[in-house]
Parts: C-alpha cells; sequence; structure tokens
C-alpha cells in the first residue's frame, strides 16, 4: 500500500513540475504578468481538471473568472469547477456553459 500511495505522489509531482515548466517562458520568476494569464490557463489545466476558483479578494476571483472565459474552449474542456457561493461572476456563467462538465 505504501509503495502505491508514494507512486501517486510521485507520478502527481512529475505532473506539476512538467505543466509548471510549460508556462517557465511566460513568467518573470515567480510572477506571471496578466497579460499572460489565458495563455498560462490552456497550457497548464487539461480537460478533466478539477479547479478550486477562489481569490483573496472579489477581484482577483473576478480576474479569474473572466479570464478562464476566455479559454479556447477546444482547448479547455470538461472541468470541474468549484467555486465559493459568494463568488459568482456573470463571466464564470458563460465559462461554465462552454468547459464544464455538468452533475
Amino acid at each position: 500500500m505504501h509503495h502505491a500511495v508514494s507512486s501517486r505522489w510521485a507520478t502527481r509531482r512529475a505532473e506539476k513540475a512538467r505543466r509548471l515548466a510549460c508556462v517557465a517562458s511566460l513568467t518573470r520568476g515567480r510572477l506571471l504578468p496578466a497579460e499572460h494569464i489565458v495563455e498560462a490557463l490552456e497550457a497548464l489545466l487539461v480537460p478533466g481538471d478539477r479547479v478550486a476558483l477562489e481569490g483573496e479578494n472579489q477581484k482577483q476571483a473576478d480576474f479569474l473568472s473572466r479570464s478562464l472565459a476566455q479559454v479556447n474552449p477546444h482547448v479547455i474542456h470538461d472541468l470541474h469547477l468549484r467555486v465559493r457561493e459568494h463568488q459568482p461572476s456573470r463571466a464564470l456563467g458563460s465559462f461554465r456553459a462552454r468547459h464544464c462538465t455538468p452533475h
């Protein structure tokens, strides 16, 4: 059992490293300039991913939801989206219709 768990974590760690390497050219150190957010989301997310849409404040949550609404639905689709009840935005409704798997 222990080997299976550690193997799963190693796989997840390797996948995270692979995805982050895909966006390394878009970043400035540890920062991702806002103008690259849509490109980064399209590189980081894959169909079926679980996405928790949260921000420290409403402005951040709105920015993330507007950015997600701009991604190409042929690239990003069938996401499982989790949103805090107090954070919905108009852009989020459009995003859900184009990119999320219905439950």
